[in-house]
């Protein structure tokens, strides 16, 4: 499991809880603006799944998003 790459998608339902045009948006901000760091295959954009776990400071599947505020 720690090797698994997420897309910008699946990224977006973790850290946000959805994957609206919104969360999407600010997830690609993140990853242009190194917060997270990113695994680039051909023209897509991958985030290590162990790596955005370490961003949000958890070492677990039980995450709680961020909220828009």
């Amino acid at each position: 499991m720690s090797g698994e790459l997420l897309s910008v998608k699946q990224t977006s339902q973790i850290l946000f809880g959805k994957s609206d045009d919104w969360s999407m948006k600010k997830t690609r901000d993140f990853m242009r603006l190194r917060c997270i760091d990113t695994v680039k295959i051909g023209k897509r954009d991958f985030v290590k799944k162990s790596e955005l776990f370490e961003y949000m400071g958890t070492t677990d599947e039980t995450i709680v998003p961020f909220q828009r505020s």
